[in-house]
């Protein structure tokens, strides 16, 4: 499946900064509001009539949207519906509620948690993609696929990915630090190694030790105002000090894991002559 989320939740995201600093209900809304900034975005319904040409954002939350007339920056609505007569240049999102089309879209028609319906003689360009298997009636031209979206393998594959790349970055930071570690502390790092395989043991227990005691003594500080700032320190230095233990456990379990190398030349048998001259 092709669907291209990254640009559903740009769109939602700039729906929700839009709407924290731009709007206001759709009630408040005048004519003239609407023609000076040149958009619709309401909590509430949203309408585009006739002979209207909105080149701004059309942003329904809570409500529905109507464009009987032109839309020049697509249309996106959250928990509402949307009716396309007229015409939206970009694509059609909608969050938990259907898209009937009976105008014409130039991109994507996209209907999370609910239907998409493509009409008799509405034209939608792109593709056109639901939860609920989506409707095209005969007549209709659609230029792109026709799809149901399956959310459960969408977010999985979206949380896979994301694990990955948390996995990856975790990966190249720790290399980039045990790198730093061994060529700035080059002794610190032969000490900690020899230390370490000494008393393999002991250093688990102490650091299982570390690991479950400093963030509850630093959560112990916080209850107190005098041990207020250490407690906050110590929590900040946590993340480095997880960082250096996890470079110098990998450290040390590598040492332990390759033999050292005998430097020794090997003794003559005993009772062997060495075939000196008397």
């Amino acid at each position: 499946m092709n669907l291209r989320i990254s640009r559903v939740f740009a769109l939602g995201l700039l729906a929700l900064i839009t709407l924290g600093v731009l709007a206001v209900p759709a009630g408040a809304q005048t004519l003239d509001d609407v023609r000076d900034r040149d958009r619709r975005i309401a909590v509430g319904n949203v309408l585009v009539d006739e002979g209207e040409n909105i080149s701004g954002a059309v942003v329904a939350i809570d409500g529905n949207a109507i464009v009987r007339g032109r839309a020049e920056n697509g249309v996106l609505v959250i928990s509402g519906d949307t009716r396309i007569s007229g015409t939206v240049v970009g694509d059609v999102v909608v969050v938990d509620g259907n898209a009937l089309i009976t105008g014409r879209v130039t991109e994507d028609v996209i209907a999370l948690q609910g239907r998409a319906i493509v009409r008799d003689g509405a034209t939608v360009r792109g593709d056109v993609r639901s939860t609920e298997s989506p409707t095209v009636e005969r007549g209709a031209v659609v230029g792109g696929d026709v799809e149901t979206i399956d959310t459960t393998g969408l977010f999985t594959a979206f949380g896979i990915r994301i694990l990955g790349l948390f996995w990856l970055a975790v990966t190249v930071s720790t290399a980039v630090l045990g790198l730093l570690f061994v060529a700035l502390f080059p002794r610190a790092a032969q000490a900690t190694a020899r230390a370490g395989r000494a008393s393999f043991g002991k250093s688990i227990g102490v650091g299982v030790l570390v690991a479950i005691g400093l963030p509850i003594v630093a959560v112990i500080a916080l209850a107190t105002v005098v041990g207020l700032p250490f407690g906050l320190g110590l929590l900040g230095a946590l993340g480095v000090i997880h960082a250096i233990a996890y470079v110098v456990g990998a450290l040390i379990f590598g040492r332990v894991m390759v033999s050292p190398r005998a430097h020794s030349e090997p003794s003559s048998p005993a009772g062997q002559s060495c075939g000196c001259s008397p």
